[in-house]
């Protein structure tokens, strides 16, 4: 019974090496989808009509449909810790999702709830300088998880949704900096005015994000046209 004792502690330290090493490759995996995505994306672009399938096989080994995975993975906006926590089929669902005309993400959360999701994308895209479609997509997905407004994923059930999946926690500055964004954000009084926000930030950095490298985003549809849409089951 002793010898039995003594073994489960090295058993538990095995499972939580283990563990961690499959979050881990699963988040390696995840940002190599990512990152070939959006080499695709921009790839696609400057193939010749009628060359892109032959160069995909020729010059990449790569079959069309996982072609199209990653690129839609590297469309949805999300980052290698959500899409690792969905795997990769799911990610490339949740970007079909999105995009699907009778999606609506809002359904479940209260007026309050919606209007505090759509101050949080003008947040993201504001104050730290997300590309606005990322920052949509990010809060719609959060949305659709059923969290009812950005403080519920911030600090209410979010880190007991986090922990599982390894997730890294949002940072106290974080968390401060949304909260004073919010206190000082009551003059934005509509949904529509804070639309017209984000659309004059999207008007600003243009169609491609701001980043070191060029790619090329498909266009997701404004945050009023979200809302116009109508009921899409979501999980």
């Amino acid at each position: 019974m002793n010898d039995e004792s003594n073994r489960l502690p090295v058993l538990a330290a095995e499972i939580r090496r283990a563990h961690a090493d499959v979050q881990e490759a699963a988040k390696t995996a995840a940002q190599c989808a990512i990152d070939a995505g959006h080499a695709l994306i921009e790839a696609k672009a400057l193939v010749k009509h009628g060359e892109w399938l032959p160069w995909l096989r020729e010059q990449c080994a790569l079959a069309e449909r996982t072609a199209q995975l990653y690129m839609k993975i590297a469309k949805s906006g999300n980052p290698p810790e959500i899409v690792a926590a969905l795997g990769l089929q799911a990610a490339s669902a949740e970007f079909e999702k999105i995009f699907d005309p009778g999606y609506k993400p809002f359904c479940h959360c209260t007026e309050q709830g919606k209007r505090e999701w759509y101050l949080f994308i003008l947040f993201l895209a504001q104050e730290w300088h997300w590309y606005p479609d990322g920052a949509a997509q990010h809060v719609e997905y959060l949305s659709q998880k059923q969290f009812l407004s950005p403080c519920d994923w911030l600090t209410g059930d979010g880190p007991k949704w986090r922990k599982p999946w390894g997730m890294r926690e949002p940072s106290a500055e974080f968390i401060a900096s949304w909260r004073s964004f919010l206190a000082t954000s009551q003059h934005l009084m509509t949904i529509e005015e804070i639309d017209r926000e984000i659309e004059a930030i999207h008007n600003r950095v243009g169609p491609t994000p701001p980043t070191p490298r060029k790619r090329r985003r498909r266009k997701s549809a404004t945050v009023a046209d979200l809302n116009n849409r109508s009921v899409h089951n979501s999980d």
